[in-house]
């Protein structure tokens, strides 16, 4: 699955993807599973971010978008890829 997001963002990199990955720390048994995931995601340069900040995030790029759309200047400085 990670293979396919991290195709479609070579091909579109000016989107912002946040991928929730969900689990409770109740059920949490397999920490070697975690460690490989936290692993790739390095390997592969992708930030890792809480929910709240993916979600503002998602907010000021909306708004941004809107604000380009609109014609108002400045607001393309927002509209980056980079870290979360």
């Amino acid at each position: 699955m990670m293979n396919t997001v991290l195709r479609e963002d070579e091909e579109d990199g000016a989107s912002y993807r946040p991928i929730i990955a969900i689990g409770h720390s109740k059920d949490l048994v397999d920490f070697k599973t975690v460690e490989s995931f936290l692993s790739y995601l390095k390997k592969n340069n992708i930030s890792v971010s809480t929910m709240g900040n993916a979600y503002q995030r998602c907010l000021t790029e909306v708004i941004t978008e809107q604000d380009v759309q609109k014609g108002n200047s400045g607001a393309g400085n927002f509209l980056r890829k980079g870290p979360a």
